[in-house]
């Protein structure tokens, strides 16, 4: 197989950049495609699959100041991942007509476009398990399970503003031609994904204020003394004070089961035993 002719020249801002590529793409550049693309398909699963344990979890009966927040920002998340994964796998597939820069384009160890698909990579990887994770948080900030630290909650908003900041670099592009050297579909995927960055950007800063309002005010049902906590499915006990509800949608919860507890009975409980002694 002939190997392919690469064409370069000087951008309008002095840059050299990749005019044009003659002959056969590479079948290690089609194998970068093809993973970019499975990278956001992988992305969608591991966070719809979040989602819906979470959904499970929780049923409709239990909403706080934060669902609608939740709401935008999971659709925000999704369509800038789609946005990202089509414009790096366009850009990998149809550099030359992304002015592409003479140092991204060159192949330093495998093949030509490497450098745009080994970044792609870690930054899915970022933004899937951040907003897993914050499924999660929402989760345990519903049901008031475990610990739901405001540190917590800080550190999954800042690796979500590190995953949409990875963006910036995309408007890069033009830093090599302005906007009217490129074609329409190419400043889609280029300023679509610093939009998309923009609103994700502010889907989980909004998010997080929400978040923080219900881990100050509690968002469950019953005396604001009432906690969760996690212990083993057991069965014939009669000292269970599981609620039916609770203890059924909790199955998502690996092997374990939710279990309301008042602070108040509990105190009660160990004074009798004292008194026992």
């Amino acid at each position: 197989m002939p190997a392919t002719q690469a064409e370069f020249g000087m951008s309008p801002f002095g840059r050299g950049y990749l005019v044009a590529e003659y002959g056969p793409l590479p079948p290690l550049r089609i194998a970068f495609v093809a993973i970019t693309l499975a990278s956001g398909v992988l992305a969608t699963f591991h966070v719809a699959s979040a989602v819906r344990r979470l959904l499970h979890l929780i049923g409709t009966s239990r909403t706080s100041a934060a669902s609608g927040a939740w709401a935008i920002f999971i659709v925000a998340y999704f369509l800038h991942l789609w946005i990202h994964v089509a414009h790096f796998a366009d850009n990998i597939y149809r550099p030359a007509d992304y002015l592409e820069p003479v140092y991204l384009y060159r192949a330093y160890l495998l093949e030509t476009m490497e450098i745009t698909f080994a970044f792609n990579l870690p930054v899915c990887f970022l933004g899937a398990t951040t907003a897993a994770g914050l499924a999660d948080f929402y989760g345990r900030t519903l049901l008031e399970i475990g610990a739901s630290s405001p540190r917590e909650l800080a550190g999954l908003t800042q690796r979500v503003l590190l995953y949409a900041s990875a963006s910036i670099l995309t408007l890069l592009h033009y830093a090599t031609a302005p906007p009217w050297y490129f074609s329409g579909l190419v400043n889609f995927t280029i300023g679509g994904e610093g939009a998309a960055m923009v609103g994700l950007a502010a889907a989980v800063l909004f998010l997080n204020r929400r978040l923080s309002d219900d881990t100050r005010q509690g968002t469950t049902r019953g005396h604001p003394a009432d906690r969760y906590e996690l212990v083993p499915t057991t069965t014939g006990n009669a000292n269970d004070d599981r609620e039916p509800d609770e203890g059924a949608s909790s199955a998502a919860l690996t092997a374990a089961t939710v279990t309301r507890v008042s602070s108040r009975a509990a105190s009660r409980v160990r004074q009798t035993q004292a008194d026992d002694s």
